[in-house]
């Protein structure tokens, strides 16, 4: 599966807001609000996250469509690899 990298950078952001928010004032409602968006994502995947959706409705129409498209595990297995160097 391909994905803008754009819109894995805005739905990190949202949710680093979104804990911060839980942090600063404490609020169980957001806090389960968080915990749903992740329920969701893990459970139906990318294309149907939340804030993957406002991305793709309200944000990338307004950016147009230059960004180069990344697979979805490459992010997660760069930078890291199961066997030691050398």
């Amino acid at each position: 599966m391909q994905i803008d990298p754009r819109g894995a950078r805005f739905s990190a952001a949202l949710s680093a807001v979104v804990l911060g928010l839980v942090l600063v004032t404490g609020s169980v409602w957001l806090f389960a609000w968080q915990a749903a968006v992740f329920a969701v994502t893990a459970g139906l995947g990318l294309k149907y996250s939340p804030y993957g959706l406002i991305y793709r409705w309200l944000i990338r129409p307004r950016l147009g469509h230059g960004s180069p498209r990344v697979s979805a595990c490459s992010s997660a297995s760069s930078g890291s690899s199961a066997t030691p160097p050398g």
